[in-house]
Order: structure tokens, then C-alpha cells, then sequence
């Protein structure tokens, strides 16, 4: 009985727990801090293997979102409809016919720094070869 009741509250502390969890990412990953959405452009960088397992990444994952780099080092996450727009075929691929994309991406500036989830504006095919990394 006492064991029921110990497993019982266990469970409720873990379910207390995570959805606090939930609700402060919720704040700092989706406050923003002025109504004027910043621009971000550049090549999209073809990050191979995503390995980073950090609080944004999975609040983001849990919500449908997904990372995309642009060459500068900036780490923007975007819906997946939006990344299809931005890795329509394999990288090899793309490298062997020397192309990539440039994109142009807009996102509200967070409250507690950073950038909220980013709308792709603008997509265009150049001819450069495309940045891979693993």
C-alpha cells in the first residue's frame, strides 16, 4: 500500500517536474523582446549529423521544429515544410553539381536572447559549391 502510494507521488513529481520544464522553455524560447523581426541571410550550411542535444533543441524538436545553420554560424530553427525548402536533395548531390542555396530567413529577437523560430522569405539556387560538415 505504501509502496503504491510512494510510486503514485513519484510519478506526479515527474509529471510536475516536466511540465515546468515545458513552461519556462516556453518563456525563454518564445518571448519576444520587440515586435520588429531581424533578417538573416547567407548560404545554408549542410550539417550532416545533428549531435547536439541541448534544452532549445529539444523544445524545439517536441514542437516540430528543426535546425538549420546558415554558413556565418548562425543557428536558426524553422519547420520542417521550411527546411524541405532549404535541403530539397542529398548534399552529395549538390556538391557534385556544384550548386547550393542562399536564404533569406526573419525571426523576432527573444526577450532572454537569441531568436525565436525563423520563417524562410527567400530561397535562390547559386552556383557555389555547398558547405558540409559531419
Amino acid at each position: 500500500m505504501k509502496f503504491l502510494l510512494i510510486l503514485r507521488l513519484a510519478g506526479l513529481a515527474t509529471l510536475a517536474i516536466a511540465l515546468m520544464w515545458f513552461v519556462l522553455c516556453l518563456a525563454v524560447y518564445r518571448l519576444p523582446a520587440e515586435s520588429v523581426p531581424k533578417s538573416f541571410e547567407g548560404n545554408v550550411h549542410y550539417k550532416l549529423l545533428e549531435l547536439g542535444l541541448n534544452n532549445r533543441a529539444v523544445f524545439e524538436s517536441l514542437l516540430g521544429n528543426v535546425p538549420v545553420r546558415l554558413v556565418d554560424g548562425t543557428e536558426l530553427y524553422v519547420s520542417k515544410s521550411d527546411k524541405s525548402l532549404l535541403w530539397p536533395e542529398s548534399p552529395w548531390e549538390m556538391e557534385k553539381n556544384h550548386y547550393t542555396y542562399r536564404t533569406k530567413v526573419t525571426a523576432r529577437p527573444l526577450t532572454f536572447g537569441g531568436v525565436g523560430p525563423a520563417q524562410v522569405s527567400e530561397v535562390k539556387r547559386v552556383e557555389e559549391e555547398p558547405w558540409l560538415s559531419k
